[in-house]
């Protein structure tokens, strides 16, 4: 089977696409994120700069908060399960501001709120749902076009499967 260059063209770009759009290592979950390679669309990446800079900025809000309470053994934290925290041994616990509210006590320390952190909190995890969710839409729209050209991947998939078979018979010959 011949293809016309229109035909061809839109492979072509379709190749592109892909190329420009899919991650060339994405994780076995598409949900996960990392689906999409940057530079492809200028709102996923800003979300994800946003996303990998958390670490920084809680390491800034950290020392920023350490020096203005004197507590040399701050630390702001995060797990799954109380979310962004800021926890303090329970030797400073007189040195903590008014602004901070107490979420919970542990053997050795206190764990603590400020709404600058819960403001940060809110903001990181709607830029990572955000993000997976423009990563999902672009990569839904790649499918389809993909899928809306369908009948081209199938033409050039049989014309090399073809030319495969005719190459192994000569080369048997």
């Amino acid at each position: 089977p011949s293809f016309s260059k229109k035909e061809l063209a839109d492979l072509k770009d379709i190749e592109g696409q892909i190329l420009k759009t899919i991650n060339d290592e994405i994780g076995a979950n598409l949900d996960k994120g990392n689906l999409i390679k940057e530079g492809c669309d200028k709102q996923r990446d800003k979300l994800s700069k946003f996303a990998k800079n958390a670490t920084g900025s809680l390491m800034e809000l950290e020392a920023r908060y350490r020096e203005e309470t004197g507590i040399p053994n701050l630390k702001v934290k995060h797990n799954n399960v109380a979310g962004y925290f800021i926890e303090v041994s329970k030797s400073h616990t007189s040195k903590i501001p008014e602004g901070f509210s107490r979420r919970q006590t542990l053997v050795n320390s206190e764990r603590y709120q400020s709404p600058e952190l819960a403001e940060f909190e809110k903001e990181v995890i709607s830029s990572k749902e955000k993000l997976q969710k423009l990563e999902r839409e672009i990569f839904n729209n790649l499918t389809k076009k993909i899928a809306d050209n369908s009948h081209l991947v199938l033409r050039l998939a049989n014309s090399l499967a073809l030319m495969d078979v005719f190459q192994s018979l000569s080369w048997c010959a």
